[in-house]
């Protein structure tokens, strides 16, 4: 899944982008970010759950600022932050996430399948092996 926001701000000392991240499931994300700005400003990419702070990474400060990487989080985020700082600019940024989610309800479909063909399965095993066992006593026991 990937979520993006992109937008442009006046930023009067300090301002926030929020990017929820709907039905993210891992602990893993990767993020771009790219800004441009009127005057240098810090930047700075934060990943909350039920609005705390799981990590944050700074991104630099400067007229442009452009960074991607990855994070191994210790839970799944709920949502990201970009926090702007500077004394009064105009940015243009372009926010970035990709995660992993997983629909639950499918994948317990998909494993109630797999069983059931699984079962399925031995039960014919079992069937034709007894009838080659059985075919084949049958045949020995009448030639003698």
């Amino acid at each position: 899944m990937q979520a993006e926001n992109r937008t442009s701000l006046l930023v009067e000392g300090a301002a926030s982008l929020t990017l929820p991240l709907p039905g993210c499931t891992s602990e893993r994300v990767f993020y771009s970010v790219s800004v441009t700005s009127s005057s240098p400003v810090a930047v700075s990419l934060e990943f909350l759950r039920d609005g705390r702070v799981l990590r944050s990474v700074d991104l630099g400060e400067g007229v442009s600022v452009a960074r991607e990487g990855g994070l191994l989080l210790d839970e799944p985020p709920s949502e990201a932050a970009l926090r702007l700082r500077c004394g009064s600019c105009t940015t243009r940024a372009v926010v970035s996430v990709r995660y992993s989610s997983v629909d639950y309800g499918y994948l317990l479909a998909l494993n109630v399948v797999s069983i059931l063909s699984s079962v399925t399965g031995i039960a014919l095993l079992t069937v034709g092996a007894y009838g080659y066992v059985a075919a084949g006593r049958g045949g020995k026991g009448g030639a003698r």
